[in-house]
Formats: structure tokens, C-alpha cells, sequence
């Protein structure tokens, strides 16, 4: 994507241990106004807000991920954190051979089978 393409030279340069981490995080997220949003509010995430969705979500310039964004915070209010997680392993695990899939594949990288798992 081009709002990333000046961040990424390597596929090391993609570590991330997560936007609430204080580990490594991607370089374009530590600018992150949702990140900073939910830090100055104190909560982990956009899940805990009575403002959800605000203009931080709707304005958000990588379509796919406020798409999945918009996806994902009902889900998480409704199933909890825990089982979220375990629904979106699922989702991003190649029905037909188990390979671990990524966020935007189109097509499974080992058995290559079409996909859309995303929405």
C-alpha cells in the first residue's frame, strides 16, 4: 500500500508486536491517532468507547483496515476480547490446508485456493 510503501524496504520492517505494545511497532502506527485516542482515554481499545465509530474510524486513509475495523468492534463487544481472537485465528487459517493467512490475501500462499476473509 503506498501510505506504507516509504516504511517498508524489508519484510523485517514490518515487525509489530501490536499498536498497544511497547514493544516494536510498525513505524506508521506511532503516529496513530486511534493509538493515541485510546491512550488518553485509558482503555485498550476502540471496543471500550462510547464514541465508536468516531472520525478517527471513518477517516482512517487504509480502506481494508477501517473496513475490518468496522468489522471487528461489534464483534468484540458482543463475544469478548478472548473469543474474538480465536474467531479471527480462525478466519485467517486457510480452510482447506490450515496455512496461517495474512489481512488483504486474495489467495492462500500454499494451496492456493481463492479467499476473501476479510470481510
Amino acid at each position: 500500500m503506498k501510505v506504507y510503501k516509504p516504511f517498508v524496504k524489508t519484510v523485517d520492517d514490518i515487525k509489530c508486536t501490536g499498536c498497544r505494545s511497547s514493544g516494536e511497532v510498525f513505524p506508521v502506527c506511532k503516529a496513530c491517532p486511534i493509538k493515541k485516542c485510546c491512550k488518553s482515554k485509558e482503555i485498550e481499545g476502540c471496543y471500550q468507547c462510547d464514541d465508536f465509530p468516531c472520525k478517527y474510524i471513518t477517516n482512517y486513509p487504509v480502506k481494508l483496515a477501517r473496513e475490518i475495523i468496522l468489522r471487528s468492534i461489534p464483534s468484540i463487544r458482543e463475544m469478548g476480547v478472548k473469543d474474538f481472537i480465536q474467531a479471527e485465528i480462525k478466519r485467517y487459517t486457510c480452510p482447506n490446508c490450515g496455512n496461517s493467512l495474512f489481512r488483504g490475501v486474495k489467495r492462500c500462499n500454499s494451496c492456493k485456493i481463492e479467499l476473501n476473509v476479510d470481510l
